[in-house]
């Protein structure tokens, strides 16, 4: 399943290298035929392995949450999902601000006119849409080489956690017979 969560979460990352690649073969991203081509053959791609892209990783993250409760005995499932939010939202305003400053670098010019920004700021902006965000996502790859929940190690995490929650359980039905 780690594979399959590692290609799950770059698939995107990895056909939208392949658009920029093909793409920046002598200028074809500013053509429109071969560009629709590329776009739908990759979202073909991409929507065709949804339950690689969208079930397998929130199944992971899932492990992840029940490994904490192994660990610490406590579920704590509000505050691991809410740190992974509050985590996502950093990093889109990290990137907004690397963006504003790559489209400053390259002369990008918010009063030029349709079609008429230079040639340097069109493929930063064709960069910025397929470059740039493929090759950022490949950064989240290294955390992943570790993950090792798997196999026996997740059998027996999930067979003593279900020990622990019937103790639990016992203990709360106890109390409730008891008041």
């Amino acid at each position: 399943m780690k594979s399959l969560w590692i290609v799950g979460t770059h698939l995107k990352d990895m056909l939208g290298l392949a658009v920029f690649a093909l793409g920046s073969i002598g200028g074809l991203y500013k053509q429109v035929i071969p560009m629709s081509i590329l776009l739908g053959l990759k979202n073909i791609g991409y929507m065709g392995t949804l339950s690689l892209t969208k079930i397998i990783p929130r199944e992971i993250i899932l492990d992840a949450v029940e490994y904490a409760e192994w660990n610490t005995g406590f579920r704590s499932e509000g505050t691991i999902l809410a740190t992974k939010s509050m985590i996502g939202k950093i990093v889109r305003n990290v990137i907004n601000s690397m963006t504003t400053f790559i489209m400053d670098q390259t002369g990008y010019s918010i009063s030029a006119g349709y079609g008429q920004q230079s040639e340097r700021a069109k493929y930063a902006l064709f960069a910025m849409g397929f470059g740039i965000p493929a090759a950022s996502g490949f950064l989240s790859l290294a955390p992943k080489l570790f993950y090792d929940l798997t196999g026996e190690k997740r059998e027996r995490m999930y067979r003593e956690l279900a020990e622990m929650r019937k103790v639990r359980q016992a203990q709360y039905d106890q109390l409730t017979v008891d008041s």
